[in-house]
């Protein structure tokens, strides 16, 4: 994704492309969508269905033109974000193995968009001026109003993923050539079959508004109504990595993980009803574990938190995990300091920059989650997230070769949780379980080295806090736990 500027009452911004020291301020800024290209029709149907299509220079142009057309419709008629692109010709030169559209050129994108700006078939169009250096902004455009009713031919199609396994840069979002070994070859292959499995499956839901292979959904998410567009024909998945091979690395692309989660509950798999299962507060688990701490089941981290009392309890507690996420992700105290605040803003019905009153409940948020977990402090904003993205990514990895594609069980990946049949569920939470466990003691063997923990194994248990009181943390006895006589099993092997 790329980040567009935005003032506050929601107007491009028409400045120059930004130092790369530049942040936007906190609440006004706003994530575009990249450019998508796997929906494809020829130019002719789709004239027949849209009025005032510019006619192309040669046929490469008028089915990518035409893919951008469809592409900026169904976001039109779903979320509706802006879609970003590059106006950079060594951008396509670099990016080209990666679009998902082998019609994507530097002049097929750059001239049809230009063309369905004069149309009047996208609009708002905000051109960032090229730079020499990679500064991760890009220009960007919304949908026309022709597109937010657009029928879609019946003859367009879905392509399938162009790359099961993509590296990104951290800063740019660009792909970078990911590296070719015996390794990544096996992890293609493991991909490709996942992928076959997943396209046999027969899953249907319930709810929605069906426009053919097309599931429009309404929902309300911080307080304001959100709507979804899916596309039922996106069955496959891909992994993507952020930055090198050691982060990131979860699954995307299957439809289904843009159903809200709210109505995923109705999904059948296979003929069956299905239950999503999830980790329960899974890089909390990841981070104490870097500690050399391993919390119980029944620990919540979240409402261990002296913080918001009066607060609505779900309400609250929604808040501090989102808190306790952000500090896990965040890169430094003060990007922390104004993503909670925009929460808080959010929660509280408000759009708009935050006020100094949602910074003062967002300082308090921190200082009372720090307070609340010592032990882990110091690893607060130090942008572990993508580490632990990897964590959980590899786990869910081995969850799907062990139980599709070695015991036939049907499952859906979404990031961190599982799609199944109900009756499934016992065995599932088994391996679930099995999996988490062998994570957390591998974890725990190589606890924290990158942050400086010292120490040996503890357990949390219950809801009670792991605080300290004062002075060192102390040691425990050789009767406090199995901690420093653990025996962990071996890693599963890696498909």
């Amino acid at each position: 994704m790329y980040i567009t500027a935005r003032a506050a009452t929601g107007a491009a911004s028409k400045a120059s492309a930004p130092k790369a020291a530049f942040r936007m301020p906190d609440g006004v800024e706003k994530r575009d969508r990249p450019l998508g290209g796997r929906h494809q029709v020829e130019w002719d149907a789709l004239a027949e269905v849209l009025p005032g299509l510019p006619s192309p220079k040669n046929a490469r142009q008028g089915r990518a033109m035409a893919s951008l057309v469809l592409d900026a419709a169904l976001e039109a008629q779903g979320r509706n974000r802006r879609t970003s692109y590059s106006r950079t010709e060594a951008w396509y030169s670099a990016q080209g193995p990666w679009l998902d559209s082998a019609d994507y050129s530097y002049t097929t994108v750059v001239e049809s968009v230009d063309a369905l700006v004069k149309a009047g078939l996208l609009g708002d169009h905000d051109k960032v001026a090229p730079s020499k250096r990679a500064t991760g902004w890009q220009s960007s455009y919304t949908a026309g109003a022709p597109l937010c009713t657009l029928v879609v031919p019946a003859s367009a199609i879905v392509l399938p993923p162009k790359g099961l396994l993509r590296l990104r840069d951290r800063t740019t979002k660009d792909l970078l050539r990911f590296p070719d070994t015996d390794g990544t070859r096996r992890q293609h292959r493991w991909m490709e079959r996942q992928n076959e499995a997943q396209a046999s499956y027969d899953v249907w839901l319930d709810v929605g508004e069906r426009r053919g292979h097309l599931l429009d959904f309404t929902g309300v998410k911080d307080g304001k109504v959100v709507k979804h567009t899916v596309d039922t024909r996106m069955t496959h998945s891909y992994r993507v990595f952020s930055g090198d091979r050691n982060h990131g690395g979860r699954l995307y692309g299957h439809y289904v993980q843009g159903v809200p989660s709210a109505l995923r509950e109705g999904i059948i798999l296979c003929g069956e009803k299905s239950e999503e299962l999830d980790f329960s507060c899974l890089h909390a688990r990841f981070m104490y574990a870097l500690a050399g701490i391993l919390l119980s089941e029944d620990y919540d981290p979240y409402t261990a938190v002296e913080w918001g009392e009066s607060l609505d309890p779900k309400r609250r507690r929604k808040l501090l995990k989102q808190g306790f996420n952000v500090l896990v992700n965040a890169r430094n105290h003060p990007s922390a300091t104004g993503a909670i605040a925009s929460k808080i803003m959010l929660a509280d019905g408000r759009k708009g920059v935050p006020e100094k009153g949602d910074y003062d409940g967002a300082r308090a948020m921190i200082a009372a989650i720090k307070r609340a977990h010592p032990d882990v402090e110091k690893m607060f904003h130090q942008d572990l997230g993508v580490a632990f993205q990897k964590l959980d990514s590899e786990m869910m990895v081995g969850l799907l070769n062990d139980l599709t594609l070695s015991q036939g069980i049907p499952a859906l990946a979404i990031h961190d949780s599982l799609i199944v049949p109900i009756r499934h569920k016992g065995k599932v939470q088994e391996a679930m379980k099995k999996a988490l466990s062998e994570t957390l003691a591998s974890t725990m063997e190589k606890r924290a080295s990158a942050v400086g923990y010292r120490g040996n194994l503890r357990h949390v248990q219950g809801n009670a806090p792991a605080l300290r009181t004062g002075g060192s943390r102390p040691r425990p006895s050789s009767s406090d736990s199995a901690s420093a006589k653990l025996t962990y099993p071996r890693r599963p092997a890696r498909p």
